[in-house]
């Protein structure tokens, strides 16, 4: 009886990483039978099934790189009694392969000149003791640099970033294999830059007007804004307005104001320049004198304004009516219109000629069912001192009268109501200015009245006066005085001299030179000089460079 089968002894079980050599396997020889022995290294994935034959046989086996767990195990078969035995088991442990893992968060959105945190999570694999390189590169470069300032660590801080940068782990196991995390990129916002608001330096009281910030640039968007103001002369500013690049107010007073524009996402605040807005007053309020109950057809209806100001423009407008003369001044003679029972709306536009501000007044006009009489021609008979009219209208009243010309007084002749009248003196056009007033009687002392000259007074109101006088002004530019040629039929009633935001300034009138001279704490600047009589308001620019 031959001694019983001994199989083979194998070495070693051993772990090592994915993708490696292990080390070669060994074997010893079988004893027992015959000693006449095949010998066969089987492998399986479980150690329990699925043996295959790897067709080698010798002392020593090198299994080979290995990506997965395997057992190893010899068959001993013996020819003479045709018996199997079998080896002891060895593993040979595969370690995973190594992930890297993905950093958190995988985008940030920063602001410039911050930093953020960033964390390498899910690292596995290898002999799981890793070692963490982390690398940086500007975004999209793909240019990748380890950073210096950088930890053996899982966690990271960026440190102050003022562009967009992309980063990624390096991570190494025991095993000597590397792999590479996903890259986390971090946007970082363009530095947050001021702008500016525009719009106008100069606006009229209670004019809504508009002001647009532009020029704001970087931080992250959208922005928020809030305007704010303060009296040009305070320091405390105060919010108005609402969320958005411009702003519509109603500004009352001259005033600073800005716009502060905050980034989101706490990229911080900026605020613009500072704008001023001067505000010009309005015309002042005046009062329209002059009758608003008119009969139809009635002439030389005057209405004018009970203060004048140099500085003023007038524009007289009506639809019931025309004007006769000019529109121009601070007052105007109407010719209502021959259609009786109506209204109308007299308006007067008042402007500030060196600001443009405008204020419009207005009063209403009733056109009374009453007629007044057409203007009549006076006739002289020759030679002689008696004048004719020569409207007949049946139920016309007359009453004749002169105006003294050296005193502008009016003189009803006693008697005089007829169609004709003897004069009670002598003609003389030179003294005296001849006139009838026609009327027509409605009863309830209800009448409607008209004057007709023979020879009328100068126009006051024709656009022509206007045109008459003349002005001249030198030298300009000035060093202070300013000398004055006036036409001979201008006389002055007013003269001032103002700035362009219409605040008048001081200085002082030479009559008998006929010169101004300005004080000498006025700044140099452009300055108007406004002339002002019954019939007509003309100003001069001027230059004072001392």
């Amino acid at each position: 009886v031959r001694d019983s089968i001994v199989p083979s002894s194998i070495s070693s079980s051993q772990v090592i990483c994915y993708n490696t050599l292990p080390q070669a396997l060994t074997r010893t020889d079988a004893t027992g039978a015959d000693s006449n022995f095949i010998y066969d290294w089987e492998w399986s994935l479980n150690g329990s099934s699925g043996w295959t034959s790897t067709g080698q046989g010798g002392l020593i086996y090198a299994p080979g790189i290995l990506t997965a767990h395997r057992w190893f195990r010899v068959k001993v078969t013996t020819v003479l009694c045709t018996v199997v035995n079998y080896s002891n088991m060895v593993n040979v442990f595969v370690r995973d392969s190594i992930n890297a893992g993905s950093i958190t968060p995988s985008t940030a959105q920063i602001c410039y000149d911050t930093n953020t945190n960033l964390s390498l999570t899910n690292t596995s694999g290898g002999d799981s003791i890793y070692v963490y390189t982390w690398e940086q590169s500007l975004s999209g470069a793909n240019l990748w640099s380890g950073d210096t300032g950088a930890t053996n660590s899982r966690s990271y801080n960026t440190g102050l970033l003022l562009v967009s940068h992309d980063y990624r782990v390096r991570v190494t196991s025991g095993c000597g294999v590397e792999d590479t995390s996903s890259i986390s990129m971090v946007d970082v916002a363009s530095e947050f830059v001021s702008g500016t608001i525009s719009g106008v330096d100069t606006i009229c009281y209670n004019i809504p007007k508009v002001i647009t910030s532009s020029g704001f640039t970087g931080g992250r968007l959208p922005y928020t804004y809030q305007w704010q103001n303060k009296s040009s002369s305070g320091s405390s500013w105060v919010n108005v307005g609402t969320n958005s690049a411009s702003y519509q107010g109603t500004t009352l007073l001259t005033s600073d104001y800005r716009v502060n524009v905050t980034s989101s996402q706490g990229c911080g605040m900026v605020s613009s320049d500072t704008h001023l807005i001067h505000v010009n007053p309005l015309p002042e309020i005046v009062q329209i004198i002059g009758p608003q109950n008119v009969c139809a057809n009635q002439n030389d209806v005057i209405y004018e304004v009970d203060s004048i100001y140099s500085d003023y423009a007038y524009f007289w407008t009506c639809t019931k009516g025309s004007f006769n003369g000019t529109q121009y001044k601070y007052k105007a003679s109407v010719h209502w219109n021959n259609s009786p029972i109506e209204t109308d709306s007299l308006k007067l536009k008042q402007t500030i000629r060196s600001t443009g501000c405008e204020r419009i007044q207005s009063i209403i006009i009733n056109i009374t069912e009453n007629y007044a009489p057409n203007k009549t021609n006076i006739i002289r008979k020759p030679g002689s001192n008696i004048l004719i009219c020569d409207d007949s209208t049946q139920n016309i009243s007359y009453q004749w009268g002169y105006d003294i010309k050296s005193t502008k007084t009016a003189v009803a002749i006693p008697d005089s109501d007829l169609r004709y009248v003897q004069l009670p003196f002598s003609f003389d056009t030179t003294l005296h200015r001849y006139w009838v007033q026609t009327r027509l009687d409605y009863g309830s002392n209800e009448s409607c009245n008209t004057l007709s000259y023979f020879n009328p007074p100068p126009d006051v109101l024709s656009n022509s006066e206007v045109n008459k006088t003349f002005i001249r002004i030198y030298p300009n530019p000035t060093q202070g005085v300013i000398c004055i040629e006036i036409s001979p039929e201008m006389e002055l009633d007013q003269l001032r001299v103002f700035d362009l935001k219409g605040t008048l300034i001081d200085f002082t009138y030479d009559g008998y030179n006929k010169s101004i001279k300005i004080s000498k704490h006025v700044p140099n600047g452009i300055y108007i000089i406004s002339f002002l009589n019954e019939s007509a308001l003309i100003t001069k620019k001027i230059i004072l460079n001392r």
